[in-house]
């Protein structure tokens, strides 16, 4: 298994655990997309709160070069870098949007 392909699994693990989390917002969906052929996968939300939409990507990663790009919504709910597990921490860039 090449480089990129291991980090696409260890992804998707990451996402679906987070998505296992427990999750309060009664009209808000928590959607898993994973495009493993460009290797990008996110969780969005999406949904109403009263009458306001709900829309947006919360958790991003990227595979670009050789390493694992994360941009992360808010840093204080996600520990999402110490679950890239056994990957050299040069191997991943963590963006907070």
């Amino acid at each position: 298994m090449d480089k990129v392909d291991k980090y696409g699994e260890i992804i998707q693990k990451v996402i679906q655990e987070y998505a296992g989390d427990r999750y309060t917002r009664k009209d808000v969906d928590r959607e898993l997309i994973f495009d493993t052929k460009n290797h990008h996968y996110q969780i969005v939300h999406v949904g109403w709160e009263g009458d306001r939409r709900v829309y947006g990507c919360v958790l991003h990663f990227d595979i670009k070069g050789g390493f694992v790009v994360i941009a992360i919504e808010n840093p204080l709910r996600f520990s999402v870098v110490p679950d890239m597990k056994g990957e050299p921490s040069g191997s991943y860039i963590t963006l907070f949007l």
